[in-house]
């Protein structure tokens, strides 16, 4: 009779959230965290100091420069002698308020101004990037495949990634992140996240009397930002931390940190192949996985992934082919119970089930993962 009684009693099915945060988070919070603005604000910020520059100077061919600018990367100048008054640039930083418009201005250049690229990375992004859309991590691998036929010196090429992280570095620590402090803006993330694992999200059936409980939250966190951290603590939801464990892995690195994770991480790509093949370890020095093992989070990730079913939780994360190695050990992991997409809008959400998508290498498990479409999973946005 006793086992009878037990076989009957309620029990909790552990279901943990591993929430992939993404710079779609960074953008809800109106932060300008996109490689196109990256971008602006370096080309923008080069040609003020060129155009602020009143002297003048002769270049290795002899050539009178005026305005002149240079660095690893790229060089900015004016074989003219025009008078650039401060209220011109003034008027030039308020006007350059867009990517395509900075874009536009140095196209120009052969009217009024010339310019020159010293990095083929720098470059290709410049003349790749389409209604303001750029991938350095994409652009990088498209590269290190022409270092593949001998197009491209592979030193070079990775000491302009180093380069270009670097100046992201730089160009993060400078905005303004006091939105992601705001309490009343936290709380309307953190209840969303820390919301209840609904049975219908998972295809399993529970057995009778049982329901989901969710011990750990993970927050595996691609961004460079702490903004993720800030809304955690700002939400000041203290009965929270106490009732489930909240971890939050900066799997990037983070900008209180010396160097970035920045580079290209699929290794399922039939050209990688050829790369493993090379016996050249600096083709290797842009690849994420080679820089995860510099310290635990990968291998923290792994222990997550290993202790308890999960539910992943989409959330502003491109679900982009730079992570697909880690994606789709994450996606098709026996443990993945199912695939949660909160999004911006309704076209949003439908591309992202492409993407996610293209880390799977079985269709059928696929669509048993991925949630689909509810009206009450779109994410907060601040403005």
């Amino acid at each position: 009779m006793r086992e009878s009684k037990l076989e009957f009693q309620p029990k909790k099915k552990v279901v943990n959230k591993l929430v992939l945060v993404g710079n779609g988070f960074d953008l809800s919070l109106g932060l300008k965290t996109r490689y196109e603005d990256f971008l602006l604000w370096y080309f923008k910020s080069f040609i003020i100091k060129s155009l602020k520059k009143r002297g003048d100077l002769r270049n290795k061919k002899g050539d009178l420069l005026f305005s002149f600018n240079d660095d690893e990367l790229f060089t900015f100048y004016n074989k003219r002698n025009y008078s650039f008054e401060d209220k011109n640039i003034l008027s030039f930083a308020h006007d350059m308020d867009s990517y395509q418009k900075i874009k536009d201005y140095i196209l120009s250049g052969p009217h009024k101004f010339n310019y020159e690229f010293k990095s083929k990375l720098l470059e290709k992004n410049f003349k790749d990037s389409i209604d303001s859309w750029v991938d350095i991590e994409n652009a990088y691998f498209e590269l290190l495949k022409d270092c593949l036929k001998g197009k491209t010196d592979i030193e070079i090429l990775n000491k302009e990634l180093n380069q270009l992280e670097k100046l992201l570095h730089q160009y993060l620590n400078q905005l303004d992140y006091t939105k992601s402090l705001d309490f009343e803006l936290s709380k309307k993330y953190i209840n969303q996240l820390t919301s209840n694992i609904r049975e219908t999200d998972i295809i399993d059936k529970l057995r009778k009397g049982q329901n989901i409980k969710t011990d750990v939250i993970f927050f595996l966190n691609f961004n460079y930002t702490k903004t993720v951290d800030n809304v955690i603590n700002a939400s000041k939801i203290k009965n929270l931390r106490s009732s489930k464990n909240i971890i939050v892995n900066h799997i990037h690195n983070s900008l209180e940190e010396e160097s970035l994770v920045f580079g290209y991480g699929d290794e399922m790509n039939e050209e990688y192949k050829k790369i493993e093949e090379l016996n050249d370890n600096e083709f290797f020095k842009g690849i994420k996985s080679f820089k995860y093992a510099e310290n635990g989070r990968y291998r923290d990730l792994l222990r997550f992934l290993n202790s308890e079913d999960y539910q992943v939780v989409i959330y502003g994360h491109s679900c982009g082919l730079s992570d697909r190695v880690m994606l789709n050990e994450i996606f098709e992991h026996e443990n993945c119970k199912s695939i949660k997409i909160h999004y911006y809008n309704k076209n949003e959400f439908v591309n992202k089930t492409m993407d996610i998508s293209r880390h799977f290498t079985n269709n059928q498990m696929m669509r048993k993962k991925i949630v689909e479409f509810n009206e009450d999973d779109i994410m907060p946005q601040s403005v």
